[in-house]
């Protein structure tokens, strides 16, 4: 059981881990590129000082449209196991 809980905390630390370094990727990279430094100002990780444009893309485009695609990834995630289930697919079954 110490076993099973240790497993799937080190998976959850290694999933967060993972969405933290995509959402920096997500954040920088776009149209007009954003260094690392001022994402990590946006969160008030260092002191360097962002443009009010660059605030503005990160603000009103970026994080809605990650935020966005979290969310549809993991409902669309849930929906797909939930209907696998529920319909017992066997080509969905794991055995």
């Amino acid at each position: 059981m110490l076993k099973a809980r240790f497993s799937f905390i080190s998976a959850s630390f290694a999933f967060l881990a993972l969405l933290s370094v995509l959402l920096f990727l997500s954040l920088s990279y776009g149209t007009i590129d954003i260094p690392f430094e001022n994402v990590a100002s946006f969160f008030q990780l260092n002191s360097v000082d962002i443009s009010v444009m660059e605030n503005t893309i990160l603000i009103d485009i970026r994080l809605p449209r990650f935020l966005l695609a979290v969310t549809v990834g993991t409902g669309l995630a849930m929906v797909g196991a939930l209907l696998q289930t529920v319909s017992k697919n066997d080509l969905a079954d794991p055995f």
